[in-house]
């Protein structure tokens, strides 16, 4: 899903010895995308340090620092403060070119963080593939991490799927009274629909298409605003689109579908049960 090649040197920040790190910022915001990071990612050309170095320093996002190691020195500007909970916070990370420069090893890499796919292999599995990829490479498995996404991912997909539940259930029950009060208004006309010799079934087919017309509708308009909203929520969380599957577009169809005419029966058979002769009745 994604890579990204990082080395480890130590430099001089303001007279003081810390440990930095070069990474190129898109793959390393794409392999960890829960970081906290203010006020946003850096820019090409910035910086990056950990809250608790940044705390210790003294130093805030805007502020110009003078950078020295083995094999040069250089200006750069802190563009954002991050907050990972972990040992990252007391590194500075800066562009993996301009750490190769001024640690005097261009090309290198001391080590490259991959993030696979684990919907159809185990973390293990993915490891061999990388060590097969990469001949020589000691690939090793954060376990614990990978695990705990995995436990995280099947909570949230059974929270998703009991909302949906029960936003489903309580859709249901608002349209069939919706529904119930629109056919309330409406007895006169099916008085006269039985008047004429219309039959029950008829009717009762002609007010369930008007209710899968609208359930389609509403359907489709929830699909655009759905899709719409997930990818506001994927980019301002996570700094990254969300694939949508094909199948969900015409599920969600499906449910709105299923939902509409299910809701309308009850209204529907009720408002079928009236006397043409007590409608029709002259005041």
């Amino acid at each position: 899903a994604a890579v990204a090649p990082g080395l480890l040197a130590r430099v001089d920040l303001g007279g003081e010895p810390v440990a930095a790190a070069g990474w190129p910022f898109e793959a390393l915001r794409r392999l960890n995308p829960l970081w906290r990071v203010r006020p946003n990612w850096p820019a090409a050309g910035e910086a990056m340090i950990g809250s608790s170095l940044a705390g210790r320093l003294r130093l805030e996002p805007g502020v110009t620092v003078e950078i020295r190691a083995s094999a040069g020195q250089a200006r750069i500007r802190i563009g954002a403060i991050v907050e990972t909970g972990g040992a990252e916070d007391e590194n500075l990370f800066l562009p993996i070119g301009l750490l190769q420069s001024l640690s005097g090893r261009p090309g290198e890499a001391s080590l490259a963080l991959v993030r696979a796919n684990f919907s159809e292999r185990t973390p293990e599995e993915a490891a061999r593939a990388v060590a097969a990829a990469v001949p020589g490479a000691d690939v090793r498995t954060l376990a614990q991490v990978a695990r705990a996404e995995a436990s995280l991912l099947a909570k949230v997909a059974l929270l998703l799927l009991l909302v949906t539940l029960a936003l489903g259930a309580a859709t249901a029950f608002t349209v069939s009274g919706t529904l119930g009060v629109l056919l309330l208004a409406r007895r006169q006309e099916i008085g006269l629909y039985l008047a004429l010799g219309a039959r029950p079934a008829h009717i009762r087919m002609l007010l369930l298409a008007e209710a899968a017309a609208g359930g389609l509708t509403g359907g489709l308009a929830g699909c655009l605003l759905g899709l719409a909203a997930a990818e506001a929520i994927a980019l301002s969380v996570f700094g990254d689109a969300i694939s949508i599957s094909w199948v969900a577009a015409p599920a969600a169809l499906a449910a709105a579908l299923v939902i509409a005419i299910g809701a309308a029966f009850w209204p529907v058979s009720r408002a079928l049960q009236v006397n043409p002769c007590d409608i029709l009745r002259a005041p």
